[in-house]
């Protein structure tokens, strides 16, 4: 999951910190197109193509895949990631949010390098 949760995680900030509208910090639930407006990890799941639970609980489903932890820990240790790398108020900045989760990506998430066969 490595790869594919970066290449999420890199593909929701590159559609946040373009499309302002696009990002809410406060709607968790699940889009279904790149039109809708989410919070940041409902645009890492929707990369993820994961499926929304019937009764909400989108976001937190994310955070549980991808902290490993399981109920309110899985928010509040994604959160808190977030907000120590520094960028200021990525919840109310797309452009913030963005670079949060660039930094996200790379410090738990490192891009596998892809080998080549020779011979």
């Amino acid at each position: 999951m490595t790869n594919l949760a970066y290449k999420a995680i890199r593909k929701a900030a590159r559609l946040i910190e373009r499309n302002k509208q696009r990002y809410n910090f406060f709607n968790g639930r699940a889009p279904t197109d790149e039109h809708n407006s989410a919070c940041v990890l409902s645009w890492i799941g929707y990369f993820l193509g994961e499926e929304s639970l019937m009764g909400g609980g989108f976001a937190a489903q994310i955070a549980e895949r991808l902290t490993g932890l399981f109920g309110s820990p899985a928010w509040s240790t994604f959160y808190q990631r977030m907000d120590d790398f520094g960028v200021g108020d990525w919840r109310e900045n797309h452009r913030l949010a963005a670079k949060a989760l660039r930094l996200y990506a790379d410090t738990y998430y490192k891009k596998e390098v892809k080998v080549r066969k020779t011979g």
